[in-house]
């Protein structure tokens, strides 16, 4: 089951996570094993998300599925910051016809959001910028999350912006966006920290999320069916 837990904090400012979105068993702050707990901003709306991505694009279309069948939120916007090699997955996996964003979106009976693209390069030599380790580079990285985040909170206006913990393993990323929504974030606003509980579904393993038309999936670590995640 995919169930939705969080902190019961309060908005704006405070410290992260706001809501926690996980899939099976394994808990994530706090999230209920047997329940779905919803702490804040319950009634229908729509919302933009700003996500900065790894090579796994998966935990952005769990968490666009999450806020619509959790939450009755309809996503309408997404800025998302990627280097090349993060981009090549997202297009090939997410944005190319057919592919994982076009079956969410008949699956959930909505209008495709729109999706905006910020890559992160040099300024002047458009070199592509594949990591944050060198200090310049994690500058221009910041630099460019922190335009995505500004722009996301212009696009949705008087609706939630939802800043997005989906770059796995990459920890840095996560502390930058953690930091840059506890800067801009207003009362109305949720930072999500999306995890997959059921192992077998963990990134690669060609699960998107559980109304997927593919739903036997063949994973590296053994078969299981999407619906049930």
């Amino acid at each position: 089951m995919f169930r939705a837990g969080g902190e019961a904090v309060s908005a704006g400012r405070v410290g992260p996570p706001r809501f926690g979105v996980c899939l099976g068993a394994r808990r994530v702050v706090r999230c209920p094993r047997k329940s779905i707990m919803l702490t804040t901003h319950d009634s229908a709306g729509t919302v933009t998300i700003v996500a900065c991505i790894g090579p796994n694009p998966a935990p952005l279309t769990e968490l666009i599925w999450a806020l619509a069948r959790q939450r009755a939120l309809t996503t309408t916007a997404v800025h998302v910051v990627a280097n090349a090699r993060a981009e090549a997955f997202l297009q090939r996996e997410v944005l190319a016809p057919g592919a994982a964003l076009d079956q969410l979106v008949d699956a959930l009976h909505i209008a495709p959001p729109a999706v905006t693209l910020h890559r992160v390069e040099s300024e002047g030599t458009g070199r592509p910028v594949p990591d944050d380790a060198h200090p310049a580079d994690g500058d221009l990285w910041r630099s460019k999350l922190w335009t995505a985040a500004r722009l996301a909170l212009q696009d949705a206006g008087e609706g939630a912006a939802v800043f997005a913990l989906v770059a796995g393993r990459r920890r840095t990323m996560t502390a930058m966006e953690t930091v840059i929504a506890q800067l801009l974030a207003r009362p109305q606003d949720l930072v999500v920290d999306v995890r997959v509980g059921e192992r077998a579904a963990e990134g690669g393993s060609g699960f998107f999320f559980p109304e997927q038309l593919q739903q036997l999936i063949e994973g590296p670590e053994g078969a299981f069916e999407a619906r049930a995640v």
